[in-house]
């Protein structure tokens, strides 16, 4: 059983720690936060390390890291988190859940899928990208790097979605589209045509230029 220590100490670290104990993966050793942001010394009956020090309790030698960031600046800080993490020499740890369905070998590094998810065969995924409970990702598709999938998102077959794209719960994109870097999907859409990049979508189908997060976010509601 791998040794792996969880940086991030948000809600996604504490599921993680309570997947991964529950389908018996890995052991989890510690939750890694960045020193200005320590609160406390303990979360879910494990130390708290600061990023900062991590290699004096817990040497890339014996432990691997698992990046619990999420959609946050539109998964760049995801992105920057995992970059830091291998620069200090650490392996990138993925969180595959044993009740996920999984036809593809096409699977970046650090990639977090949780229950109940399938990803068709002959679909390929880049690395740091994150799918929550029951997504799905049909046929030949082609997933970016940094992509975040919200509860019950769907991707349809032949479908080639960018990196840092963002796809709301419960969100659709149609066969065949072409959904560009930094788009936002907002939660209960259906994309049924294709997105520019740094572009988002609200449920009725509009699509607006937008550059930050935010931005997206304050459109789509």
């Amino acid at each position: 059983m791998e040794n792996i220590i969880i940086y991030g100490v948000g809600a996604q670290a504490r599921q993680l720690k309570y997947y991964i104990e529950n389908e018996k993966c890995a052991k989890v050793h510690a939750f890694i936060v960045d020193k200005a942001y320590k609160k406390t010394n303990e979360l879910c009956g494990l130390p708290i390390v600061e990023f900062e020090a991590i290699e004096k309790l817990y040497p890339a030698c014996s432990y691997k890291m698992l990046v619990s960031f999420a959609y946050t600046n539109m998964m760049d800080n995801r992105k920057e988190k995992i970059e830091n993490s291998r620069l200090k020499g650490y392996s990138l740890y993925s969180y595959i859940s044993k009740d996920a369905r999984i036809y593809s070998n096409n699977i970046g590094e650090s990639v977090i899928i949780y229950p109940g998810t399938l990803i068709a065969p002959f679909v390929t995924i880049g690395k740091g990208c994150f799918f929550e409970i029951s997504c799905s990702v049909a046929h030949n598709s082609i997933i970016g790097d940094y992509c975040f999938f919200a509860p019950g998102a769907t991707v349809c077959g032949e479908v080639n979605i960018g990196n840092n794209v963002f796809a709301g719960a419960g969100a659709v994109v149609a066969n065949s589209l072409n959904i560009r870097d930094y788009s936002f999907i907002s939660a209960n859409t259906l994309v049924s045509k294709n997105m520019f990049e740094n572009s988002a979508i609200n449920p009725n189908g509009d699509i607006s230029k937008a550059n930050s997060f935010e931005k997206m976010r304050r459109m789509c509601n």
